[in-house]
């Protein structure tokens, strides 16, 4: 990717960017706009894909590695083991090195790790693609992110440049079960790893192709990282695989899930006693063990676990009835149309003062949906789902931007440095309800 390269712009003068942190703004002509835009999409649905066409096909994945449903469950639980450490990781690598090597370097190395995937033809080797995909994909999210506030002046940055630049990431899911069937039928397991290949090959294209204005620099990585990161990462892989395989393998039936449990908590331990000592800590543990951000994670993890239904309850009761994608199409296409209209609703009028009454929606959706399939039976096909899972997704693009944007700005408050502070408290919120659904949905 070239930063210097000439852009077509409708006018030279830089503005002064909106949030701190941002790069300059220069508006630029309506193609060029829509280009930022479809390339931000693409590449957060080549994040989203990544992990989700796995997830939805599990069972049809089962029988190409002859493995069982226990086995499978590795797949998912394993990427989630490392994306968190691995995005934290790449946003330092983002603050201090650019934004240029960043996405080159992570664009070729995810490229590189989904190719991979198409020689992985037993399940051992295809854990330990996942796992190192987990930390490859990292940087997707950030330049869907980045793309798409580019082509945005400042005012409109955190409204209609934060809702949709986690569009692509929020539709995957859906989109991975409308798709799955064909794939499947073309070419097996390679037919969905060839979709997450061609996928990580566009994005690449994009990340050169496309410019992005350089973001300012700041040292971020120091000596005691040395120590940090080692206890960080151990400390929430063992985390993420005990929740993600717990109820697989079922707690107290596994002595290992215990023996990680221990590691897990220990290396925690020990990074927080870390952390607090140092003079440029990765995280502020301070501030988040203050009383509003615990109040603010803890609404993020209950949110995020009743919103992990969509991916886990109503397909395990589908699974359950012997019910397979293909005959879920219409659900999922329908799902994607309510996520994507809340979301465009959600950008005109979103505030960071509103942001408890866009919550307050999203659990009121959340809880008519529940009731709308409570009564759900034997039974019950797709069909009878449309409004409950409709409005399940609409709760997702309700709920997602505005916890962002109200976390972003409490952490600018308190300074630039306090955004990786943020940044792990959502990745930590969102990995119980994503670890601990995935696996169960499989292991029905």
């Amino acid at each position: 990717m070239n930063e210097h390269a000439p852009i077509a712009v409708a006018a030279p003068a830089p503005t002064p960017a909106g949030p701190p942190g941002m790069a300059p703004f220069v508006a630029k002509s309506p193609l060029w706009n829509m280009v930022y835009v479809i390339s931000s999409i693409v590449l957060g649905i080549t994040r989203g894909l990544g992990l989700n066409l796995v997830t939805a096909n599990l069972t049809g994945l089962q029988a190409s590695f002859g493995a069982t449903a226990t086995e499978m469950a590795w797949l998912p639980t394993v990427y989630f083991a490392t994306n968190m450490t691995g995005t934290i990781v790449m946003f330092k690598i983002r603050s201090q090195f650019g934004m240029r090597r960043f996405a080159e370097l992570g664009i070729i190395v995810y490229a590189l790790i989904v190719l991979a995937h198409l020689f992985a033809h037993d399940l051992q080797s295809a854990i330990w693609v996942r796992a190192i995909m987990g930390i490859a994909a990292a940087p997707l999210s950030t330049l869907a992110f980045f793309y798409m506030l580019e082509w945005l002046p400042p005012a409109k940055k955190l409204t209609i440049g934060l809702c949709f630049g986690m569009l692509g990431s929020s539709l995957s899911l859906p989109l991975a079960r409308v798709i799955s069937p064909d794939l499947l039928a073309m070419g097996d397991w390679q037919g969905l790893y060839m979709v997450e290949a061609g996928l990580a090959l566009v994005s690449l294209a994009i990340v050169f192709l496309v410019p992005l204005v350089p973001l300012p620099r700041a040292k971020v990585f120091d000596k005691d990282d040395i120590v940090s990161l080692p206890l960080m990462a151990t400390g929430f892989a063992c985390m993420a695989i005990v929740l993600g395989m717990g109820r697989v393998y079922w707690w107290l039936e596994a002595p290992w899930i215990g023996v990680l449990l221990a590691v897990g908590i220990g290396s925690l331990v020990l990074f927080c006693s870390v952390e607090l000592h140092r003079k440029n800590p990765i995280i502020d543990l301070r501030w988040l063990f203050s009383r509003d951000m615990l109040i603010f994670a803890g609404s993020l993890i209950v949110i995020r676990l009743l919103l992990s239904e969509q991916s886990v309850g109503v397909f395990g009761l589908f699974t359950v009835l012997n019910l397979q994608n293909d005959q879920l199409i219409g659900l999922f296409s329908i799902v994607s149309v309510a996520t994507f209209a809340a979301t465009a609703g959600l950008s005109m009028v979103m505030k960071p003062a509103r942001t408890p009454l866009f919550h307050l929606t999203a659990l009121v959706l959340i809880a008519i949906a529940a009731r709308m399939d409570s009564q759900s039976t034997v039974l019950s096909r797709p069909e009878q789902f449309f409004v409950s899972r409709a409005l399940i997704g609409m709760a997702t693009g309700l709920f997602l931007p505005p916890a962002m944007l109200h976390g972003f700005l409490r952490a600018l408050a308190q300074g630039p440095q306090y955004i990786l502070s943020f940044l792990t408290v959502f990745l930590t919120s969102q990995t119980p309800g994503v670890c601990w659904g995935r696996p169960y949905s499989a292991a029905l």
